[in-house]
């Protein structure tokens, strides 16, 4: 009996002193976010597509401040969209990059299209 009670103690610690799950943020890296997609995560993986909203977001501010237009404002709900979600395919190419690099290579990459169609 205390041999039982000292292993549930034991196990109670032990839970407790665990790493709780670490919020992702643009410096996660890009095969966490691949796993959490590819496993049907839907909390991590929607915790990851909001992160890419708020990084692409300071991008664009950033952008808008050098006197550039908007690229995401210009863009129709949906085609935002597939901007944030071709997040997870750099992600999947590039493993070696951050959320927040993937996020960029997007963006910049959208920039450049669309400044190519504008010509």
């Amino acid at each position: 009996m205390i041999r039982a009670l000292a292993i549930a103690g034991i196990s109670v610690l032990l839970a407790a002193a665990a790493p709780a799950d670490s919020a992702i943020d643009a410096n996660t890296k890009c095969p966490v976010v691949v796993g959490y997609f590819d496993n049907n995560d839907a909390p991590h993986t929607r915790e990851a597509y909001l992160e890419i909203k708020r990084v692409m977001a300071l991008f664009d501010e950033t952008e808008t401040a050098k006197g550039k237009k908007s690229l995401l404002t210009s863009l129709s709900d949906d085609e935002a969209e597939r901007v944030y979600f071709t997040v997870y395919s750099y992600c999947r190419k590039n493993p070696k990059l951050t959320l927040g690099q993937a996020s960029q290579q997007a963006y910049e990459g959208f920039r450049a299209f669309m400044r190519e169609m504008a010509r």
